[in-house]
């Protein structure tokens, strides 16, 4: 699946283009090896989209 929207910035609103596509073990391994220890380093919190939360209800 993949689905085109539109999404605002959040300092602007100014109108961007994204898609939604379906979530792949991939995007699971992206999350792991490059985002949770820039989150870490930079001590930022990405409460929406914890992935190790939720692949314990897979």
């Amino acid at each position: 699946m993949q689905r085109k929207i539109e999404l605002k910035t959040g300092v602007d609103h100014t109108p961007i283009e994204a898609y939604l596509v379906d979530l792949g073990q991939r995007h699971v391994d992206d999350y792991l090896n490059d985002w949770v220890e820039n989150l870490r380093l930079f001590s930022q919190e990405d409460k929406y989209w914890d992935w190790i939360f939720k692949l314990r209800y897979k």
